[in-house]
């Protein structure tokens, strides 16, 4: 499939528009990047053909500039895993959409770029998280700790770059793995390198004070304290995974609420946690959380709360939904989507509860879905009727 020239032109004026503020510049016509000392950062577009339809996928990508540097290129623009870095994320539309798709994949994944657009903002970040490592090196093993080398010795700290450097030739230069054997070979050559040079830096220690802080002084309004062993439980577990929550959407939040919460459960429970709250944890793991947040763009941070509170909305809702199913006596309780649904409709209309029909309505047999969820997992704190 060749690209019309309305499809070209879209790309070139959305760059112009849209990305050169931030470093992009067409290096093709399917390809933008913008490079920092270390690493190089892009968007591109490409056809792929799918169930015997053409598609455009539009594509973000982190790449390391070192030896061994296997992003996109102008001559190779479909590359969906890179070693040397990490494609962050792609979206598929027909050409008529892809106006719309560009916008929606830059706008999930350009602030990201944007935040670690640098090796020493990736640096810090694996540092003080050591669980967002994959997120930035990559999650292929025999690259990462390379990565990690290539990063320091970017920003100055030769010695710990030589340091990794000959660990990654140890514990890979005893592979059958072709690619691993070359991942060896060019970190011998990198450590011999900087043995030459003499560059020799002391290690900067590292303060240990925030992450040895006593979390069990988590500061809570009087409202929340009832559920103190839910939001100490959270904050444990963004300690025990040690990544970073700074990003567009709160996702690792609601992965750790989801997990605490099992063994939590209880009538009411998601209508009584509060957003405030969960902040207040969110700050005590991360203090520097709001400011980074900020840096990007001065709405990131309010509209992080927003997916927050609006998550914790469909949490709710749903254990609403769930706790006057099993009200219901089990002879006459709804079993399928479709009557749970029905029943639900019915029962808000009943009580006159505008917002919630509205809500349910719109979300349609999903909702249904997500009121059965909550019944499996509550079925169990409610007595029998």
């Amino acid at each position: 499939m060749d690209f019309s020239h309305t499809t070209l032109k879209v790309f070139a004026d959305y760059v112009s528009s849209a990305l050169a503020q931030h470093g992009f510049s067409l290096i093709v016509p399917q390809l933008a990047e913008r490079r920092a000392p270390g690493m190089r950062q892009g968007v591109l577009f490409a056809t792929e053909e799918m169930a015997g339809r053409d598609w455009v996928s539009v594509r973000t990508y982190s790449v390391f500039c070192h030896e061994l540097d296997d992003g996109p290129t102008p001559d190779k623009l479909m590359t969906y895993d890179t070693v040397a870095g990490v494609c962050s994320g792609s979206m598929m539309s027909d050409e008529s959409g892809f106006l719309s798709t560009l916008e929606m994949t830059m706008g999930i994944f350009l602030p990201d770029i944007l935040r670690y657009g640098s090796v020493d903002a990736i640096v810090k970040d694996v540092e003080s998280y050591p669980g967002s490592a994959s997120r930035h090196l990559g999650s292929n093993p025999v690259a990462a700790r390379f990565n990690l080398a290539h990063c320091m010795e970017t920003i100055g700290r030769q010695s710990e770059a030589k340091t990794l450097y000959v660990e990654a030739a140890e514990q890979l230069q005893e592979s059958d793995d072709a690619l691993a054997l070359i991942y060896a070979h060019m970190a011998r050559r990198r450590a011999a390198t900087l043995a030459c040079v003499g560059t020799i830096q002391a290690s900067s220690a590292k303060s240990d004070d925030a992450t040895n802080a006593p979390r069990d002084q988590l500061a809570l309004a009087e409202t929340d304290e009832p559920y103190r062993p839910f939001y100490v439980g959270l904050l444990r577990y963004l300690e025990s995974v040690r990544q970073n929550p700074t990003a567009s959407y709160p996702s690792l939040l609601f992965r750790a609420m989801d997990e605490v919460y099992e063994a939590e459960a209880r009538p009411g429970f998601w209508k009584s946690v509060s957003s405030n709250a969960v902040m207040n944890v969110v700050k005590q793991y991360a203090p520097n959380f709001e400011r980074e947040m900020t840096a990007s763009s001065p709405d990131e941070l309010t509209e992080y709360v927003e997916d927050l509170e609006l998550g914790l909305y469909m949490r709710s809702f749903d254990e609403l939904c769930a706790e006057r199913l099993l009200a219901l006596p089990p002879d006459v309780r709804p079993e399928t989507r479709e009557d749970i649904y029905d029943w639900l409709m019915a029962d808000f209309d009943h009580r006159g509860e505008e917002d919630e029909s509205e809500y349910l309505e719109r979300d349609g047999f999903k909702g249904a879905d997500g009121a059965i969820r909550a019944m499996e997992i509550l079925s169990g704190t409610i007595a029998p009727t």
